[in-house]
C-alpha cells in the first residue's frame, strides 16, 4: 500500500512537471503570437501612414501641375500684353517722329 502511494505520488509529481512544462511552452508561444500580432499591427499602422503620405504627395503633385498649367497661360498672356504695349509704344514713337519731321519741314518752308 505504501509502495503504491509512493508510486502514485511520483506519477503525480511527474504529471505536474509535464503540465508545468506544457504551460511554460504555451506561454512562450502565446508571447511569440502576441509579439507577432503587435508587430503586424505596428506594420499595418506604418503602412497606413505611408499610404496616406503617398496620397498627400500625389495631391501636392497634382496641385503643382495644375498651378503650373495655370501659370503657363498666364505667362503667355503677360507676354502678349507686353508685346502689344511695346508695339503701341513703337507706333506712338513713329507717329511723333513723323509729326516732328513734318513740323520741321513746315518751319523750313
Amino acid at each position: 500500500e505504501e509502495e503504491r502511494t509512493l508510486e502514485e505520488a511520483q506519477l503525480a509529481e511527474g504529471a505536474k512537471a509535464v503540465a508545468e512544462a506544457r504551460i511554460a511552452e504555451e506561454l512562450r508561444l502565446a508571447e511569440r503570437v502576441r509579439v507577432t500580432y503587435l508587430t503586424r499591427i505596428a506594420a499595418e499602422a506604418r503602412f497606413a501612414e505611408l499610404m496616406k503620405a503617398a496620397e498627400e504627395a500625389r495631391e501636392v503633385v497634382k496641385l503643382a501641375k495644375e498651378a503650373e498649367e495655370t501659370r503657363i497661360p498666364e505667362k503667355i498672356r503677360r507676354t502678349e500684353v507686353v508685346r502689344a504695349a511695346e508695339e503701341a509704344r513703337m507706333k506712338e514713337e513713329a507717329r511723333l517722329v513723323k509729326e516732328t519731321r513734318a513740323s520741321e519741314g513746315a518751319n523750313i518752308a
